[in-house]
């Protein structure tokens, strides 16, 4: 079992003093690049450009669309934008972005990886650019042990804790020790919801909610056949 501080504002707004994880969600990060013609800002005209800063400036709102069309629990998270050769008056050759992606559903998820190729592609034709999208790195969702998650939410009960169960939406070493042991998770709130993060507050008290929870979700199941 690992007890962490909430991954973000959830607990806090529902006034819940723990989360029950159930389990952590797909995830994976993708590069997409665009690659057009490099040229200098004045003579060219906009129409006869290939820029590949076009297709970015289609490709964001589509992606950003996406929670909107595949609901609330979709992450999607573009963290890093470069351009190449990076010249302030130089229209790029070349852009490149990261872009993350979650959900806890593995067929919305699956969906989700099938949306960001076809939005690099329709941004890529409409800019006259070449698209090129990759994963870098994928994880796939976890599902914790039915056991671990009932002793837990008894040991909020026993101990008169409000609490709720919600799937992580960040990875933790939980991830890994489920591949080979029954595995749980407790969630205690943060100030703010912030979280992986040095500003990270907690209380005492949440604290002590916390590890009084782990504690008796611990003796449960050390007494269980």
């Amino acid at each position: 079992l690992e007890l962490h501080i909430e991954q973000g504002p959830v607990l806090e707004a529902e006034r819940k003093a723990i989360g029950i994880v159930a389990g952590v969600q797909h995830m994976s990060r993708h590069s997409v690049s665009f690659t057009g013609t490099s040229t200098h800002a004045g003579p060219t005209p906009m129409p006869m450009r290939k820029d590949p800063v076009r297709a970015l400036s289609e490709l964001l709102p589509g992606l950003y669309r996406l929670p909107a069309e595949l609901g609330a629990d979709t992450r999607v998270t573009v963290g890093i934008i470069n351009t190449e050769p990076g010249s302030a008056n130089t229209v790029p050759e070349r852009v490149n972005l990261t872009v993350d992606l979650r959900h806890p559903e593995q067929a919305v998820y699956t969906r989700l990886l099938a949306e960001l190729e076809r939005h690099v592609a329709i941004a890529s034709e409409h800019a006259g650019v070449q698209g090129k999208t990759r994963c870098l790195w994928q994880s796939a969702g976890i599902v914790f042990a039915p056991n671990c998650v009932t002793a837990i939410e008894r040991a909020t009960e026993a101990l008169g804790l409000c609490s709720m169960t919600l799937t992580s939406g960040a990875g933790h070493d939980s991830c890994h020790l489920a591949k080979v042991a029954p595995t749980g998770m407790i969630f205690i709130p943060c100030e703010g919801g912030v979280s992986h993060n040095e500003a990270e507050s907690i209380t005492p008290g949440q604290a002590t909610d916390g590890a009084n929870t782990l504690l008796l979700t611990m003796m449960e199941l050390a007494n269980q056949p």
